[in-house]
């Protein structure tokens, strides 16, 4: 068994660990949330585009009462009389239509961004075993679920309830009024009710969305173990890091090497240190350190430039600072120039080469 398989999880989830639950389609959102933006949005859709669908409401009723004394019953009259009715059913229920989706597509993005994933819709035949499915529906997050919505249906049953009794008094007066007045009533009526349980349902909504957030947060959580493992994993085996480590060293040796072959002279201490330096004078505003080692990597510098016939001189106290203070491909600094200098003049001397100063 792993070793993180029954380890108490008590780290937070890493940013890699969020995004493979994300990719899994595991978020945090809140139904409830989704439920009561989509539900206001149609209330008030209803509310904004109620005279359009009246109307068009009426246009049925209307063709239907005067023309069905009349109606040729034929399969291209009956195919026209549907055309109607579905184009007059479809342009009452199209604005709100449309505006629900939106909602509901608004409501997912709001909680969780544009996320687009498959995982969740990938056929599992886990889902469907009978023991784990038996096991699930007693699991914490199904009888939590459960209890939630319990309460919600008692706490909107009640609000909805608690609305229609304050108004209860007004009904027997419906016996005198008129049929738009009922009308009118009965309208106003489900509209308190729906405003009260919209009040009420965005305190549900809030709580569920801070229950889900916290929930989410404890589903992904991960074991110290697991956190160990993926910090190796972005790191890199310390083995493999020692190995790419001593192949870049091995790399950065043979280059300093080979630079040791166009060196102008090497400055030794004379055993431990070797220090090799590079002058263009067309090109160069300084001499240059182009290598420098100790023990063998000094017995290896003198070796090449020995081979190159690059001059070596012995100079103890200016190898010593050149390798203290001086680094790979960096220029000699100026309080070191008249001392190099004056060793650059004396190897240009054996060579007879023209030396101009530095």
């Amino acid at each position: 068994m792993p070793e993180s398989e029954g380890a108490e999880r008590t780290e937070r989830a890493t940013s890699k660990r969020r995004q493979e639950a994300r990719e899994e389609g595991q978020v945090a959102r809140s139904v409830e949330l989704n439920t009561l933006l989509i539900f206001t949005a149609g209330l008030i859709s209803i509310n904004f585009f109620a005279l359009v669908m009246l109307g068009h409401y009426w246009e049925m009723m209307r063709y239907a009462l005067i023309n069905c004394a009349s109606i040729d019953v034929s399969v291209l009259n009956i195919t026209n009389l549907i055309a109607f009715y579905l184009v007059k059913a479809l342009a009452i229920v199209a604005p709100v239509f449309i505006v629900i989706i939106v909602a509901a597509i608004l409501a997912n993005v709001a909680q969780v961004g544009f996320m687009v994933s498959a995982k969740p819709m990938t056929p599992n035949f886990d889902r469907i075993d009978p023991v784990k499915g038996f096991k699930n529906m007693f699991s914490k997050h199904k009888v939590g679920d459960l209890v939630k919505g319990v309460l919600k249906i008692f706490i909107i049953g009640y609000t909805a309830f608690k609305t229609v009794i304050n108004r209860i008094d007004r009904f027997p007066m419906l016996i005198d009024q008129s049929v738009r007045e009922i009308l009118l009533f009965i309208a106003y009526m489900i509209f308190k009710v729906m405003f009260n349980v919209i009040l009420i349902y965005t305190v549900i909504a809030l709580l569920d969305y801070a229950f889900q957030k916290w929930r989410y947060e404890e589903d992904i959580k991960m074991t110290k173990q697991e956190v160990k493992e993926e910090l190796k994993q972005q790191e890199g085996d310390p083995l493999i890091k020692g190995r790419i480590r001593s192949v870049q060293r091995e790399l950065a040796r043979r280059r300093m090497m080979k630079e040791v072959e166009r060196a102008e002279v090497v400055v030794t201490n004379p055993i431990h240190l070797a220090v090799a330096l590079r002058y263009d004078m067309k090109k160069m505003d300084a001499p240059m350190v182009v290598a420098k080692g100790a023990r063998l990597i000094a017995e290896k510098i003198k070796e090449i430039a020995k081979e190159h016939n690059v001059p070596i001189v012995e100079d103890k106290a200016l190898a010593q600072t050149l390798y203290k203070n001086v680094e790979i491909d960096e220029f000699v600094p100026m309080e070191l120039f008249k001392a190099v200098a004056e060793i650059l003049a004396y190897v240009y001397r054996l060579s007879n080469k023209h030396v101009e100063p530095v």
